[in-house]
């Protein structure tokens, strides 16, 4: 069995104090260096990027006649910022372009359009999408199944 006086105890104590703090002052550097790296060579520069407006909609599936068929769907501005119409689209298995533009300038809360078509809705899957100004990035809003 091993008996340590109290001067070999406190030496081998005093050892790991050193060692620890060299650890820590190691491992901050390193992560302050990675840090500043990266914005300093423009890795972090433009996290974000553009962001697209911030608003929600809701879709109604309309049935016009006594059939089981989807003939139309409401699209309702439910909240949030108002939108350039021209920079809005639904999405789909049929993609339409111009039916936000004809409602005006701009899509606000509150306001809503009807798309309508020969062929029914039934089954189909929309999606409202926003594009940028230079039609380099878009955002799909939001998007709705019809049911079958």
């Amino acid at each position: 069995m091993n008996h340590y006086t109290d001067t070999e105890s406190q030496k081998s104590s005093r050892g790991v104090s050193p060692v620890i703090g060299v650890i820590l002052m190691t491992s901050i550097t390193v992560i302050l260096a990675a840090t500043i790296g990266s914005f300093v060579l423009g890795l972090g520069g433009d996290v974000t990027g553009t962001a697209g407006p911030q608003f929600s909609v809701g879709f109604d599936a309309i049935n016009t006649n006594s059939d089981s068929e989807i003939e139309e769907v409401r699209i309702t501005h439910e909240g949030g910022q108002s939108v350039d119409s021209e920079k809005l689209m639904v999405r789909g298995d049929v993609t339409y372009n111009d039916e936000f533009t004809a409602q005006g300038d701009s899509f606000s809360p509150g306001d809503s359009i009807t798309f309508d078509s020969a062929d029914n809705y039934n089954g189909d899957s929309l999606r409202v999408v926003w594009t940028s100004d230079d039609g380099g990035q878009s955002e799909v809003i939001d998007s709705f199944s019809l049911p079958i």
